[in-house]
């Protein structure tokens, strides 16, 4: 999870680094990666404020019913297998 929020934060760092009119690309990487984890998350804030919360709502809907839907799958198989997990 942490290495997905790094690579969210960079991408979110970056974008904000060249906004401000600087080269992402002269810095070296540890500089990079200050720079990700100090601008990331209030860009990636900013950007998750500009989606709409009735789209929002129905994404989180529809990713926990896929989950959902293949933890019966999983659980199916397994059943079929002779494992029988709670």
């Amino acid at each position: 999870m942490v290495w997905i929020l790094h690579a969210i934060f960079l991408n979110e760092g970056r974008l904000a680094w060249q906004r401000r009119g600087m080269v992402w690309d002269s810095l070296a990487h540890l500089q990079q990666w200050k720079a990700a984890w100090i601008y990331g998350p209030r860009e990636l804030w900013h950007t998750l404020s500009l989606v709409d919360a009735r789209a929002f709502g129905l994404s989180v809907i529809l990713m926990g019913l896929t989950v959902l839907l293949g933890v019966i799958r999983w659980r199916m198989v397994l059943g079929i297998q002779g494992l029988f997990i709670t």
